[in-house]
């Protein structure tokens, strides 16, 4: 959410292997890590710790991955929220304007004034009313009186006056937009039809998964790999999240069956493999 992460490494004590190699990740809250590594700071992170001890790590005990922030591409991370500061407080106060109301804000719906009555007669309208109107079984029931001059005061705002719902659903968009996640991705079928439930998948992992992936990855192989004895073998990557696309394999596979074995053909169906001789033969016209 604000571009970067970071991870302490607790480290595997060996004989002879010097400072050991990294056994466990420990991942802390951008918001607790207080200064970065500098020549002043003698090259740590400062972290705060639950309860607000400081602690001070070494940079080489510390994985930190950032989104570079173009106006201090050497300092801090910038995440995709920053830039949806705006719409995401509109969307939180609009939830909490509508939760305020049903709490009436310490407002009144309503304010009847009665003119040149005395504190007495006040407190008698307000008895009778909290015995004719108290509780939800008497929401609807009128209030009838023969006082004269009563004037009454509607001063509550709806929430059509505000069009709150619009209001929600606009920034629910343009926040989900700006990530490039799918709407049917997060239950939202309303405009959806089957091709579009099916291409939601797809676009999500190809948009979304797989550049966070490859950056995770990135970290991970320059960060965290080295620590390891024969790290020139070892390359870590990621399994593609990326869904196949049934109907274009179904395409592919009725234009040229013959490139397909039987068990290969029954594969994709969801059957099980014949094997043998059988299995490995292709269909041919």
């Amino acid at each position: 959410l604000v571009g970067e992460w970071f991870a302490v490494k607790q480290r595997f004590k060996v004989e002879g292997e010097g400072r050991g190699v990294p056994a466990e990740l420990w991942p802390f809250s951008p918001s607790d890590v207080m200064e970065l590594p500098s020549t002043a700071n003698g090259m740590m992170f400062k972290l705060r710790l639950e309860g607000g001890a400081m602690k001070d790590v070494p940079a080489r005990d510390a994985i930190w991955a950032r989104d570079a922030d173009p106006a201090h591409p050497y300092g801090r991370g910038v995440g995709i929220a920053k830039t949806l500061a705006n719409e995401l407080d509109a969307d939180e106060y609009a939830a909490q304007t509508t939760s305020a109301l049903f709490y009436n804000r310490g407002v009144p719906d309503t304010v009847i004034v009665l003119p040149k009555a005395g504190p007495d007669a006040v407190e008698r309208v307000k008895e009778r009313l909290r015995e004719d109107h108290g509780g939800h079984l008497k929401a609807r029931v009128p209030f009838v009186t023969s006082a004269e001059g009563i004037d009454v005061k509607q001063i509550s705002q709806s929430f059509a006056d505000m069009d709150l719902v619009n209001l929600r659903n606009a920034e629910g968009n343009i926040i989900r937009q700006t990530w490039g996640i799918p709407p049917e991705s997060l239950g939202d079928v309303t405009n959806s039809n089957r091709a579009t439930i099916t291409m939601a998948d797809i676009m999500l992992a190809r948009l979304v998964l797989v550049p966070r992936l490859e950056s995770w990855q990135d970290t991970i192989n320059t960060q965290l790999v080295p620590e390891y004895p024969d790290s020139r073998d070892v390359f870590v990557t990621y399994e593609s999240p990326v869904p196949s696309d049934q109907d274009l394999e179904k395409e592919y596979t009725a234009l040229a069956p013959w490139a397909l074995s039987f068990d290969e053909i029954r594969e994709r169906l969801g059957a099980s493999a014949v094997g043998g001789d059988v299995g490995r033969k292709h269909l041919i016209p």
